[in-house]
This record gives structure tokens, sequence and C-alpha cells, in this order.
């Protein structure tokens, strides 16, 4: 079995920007070509940001359905009564 290569994600993103850099500077890449680039890596990264809030929202969501109080009987709850003495507030 022979040696596996890998190439990381970075890497990839690194060698379109030597690409770029080089094709803009020796006048190859069309400046129209580098901004087409530019602009369907912003489209990636504002649909990445959509999914990404969607899941969140959607994960938001099923929390607070699932966290309902229950409700309160208030006349089991102490009442709080001034202390005369020393003007404090109290339970009764």
């Amino acid at each position: 079995m022979g040696a596996v290569w890998a190439i990381t994600p970075l890497e990839v993103v690194g060698a379109l920007a030597r690409i770029v850099r080089k094709g803009i500077a020796e006048d190859i890449m069309p400046p129209v070509l580098a901004l087409a680039i530019g602009l369907v890596g912003a489209a990636a990264l504002v649909r990445w940001c959509a999914k990404e809030v969607r899941r969140v929202n959607a994960e938001l969501d099923s929390v607070r359905a699932r966290a309902t109080a229950e409700p309160v009987d208030r006349g089991t709850l102490p009442t709080l009564r001034r202390d005369p003495r020393t003007g404090e507030y109290r339970p009764s």
C-alpha cells in the first residue's frame, strides 16, 4: 500500500490565494474573474451562515417547547410581613 496524500482545505485555500495574487499581479487572471471568485466565496459564506442560523433557531425552538413551567398555586406561598422593630420584610 502506497502513501496516502491528504490535502487539507487550508492548503487548497492557500493555493487559490497564491494563484489569484500571481494572476492579478501578472495580468494573467482578469480582475473580473478574481471578483467572480470572491463573489462565489461570499455567497457560499452567506449560505453557510443562513443554514447555521436556521439550525440554531430550530434547536432553541425545540428547547423552548420542552421547557414549560408548571403553574404555581400562589396560596401556598408564604406572605411577607413587615417587622415593626427592624422595618424588614420577613415571611410570616
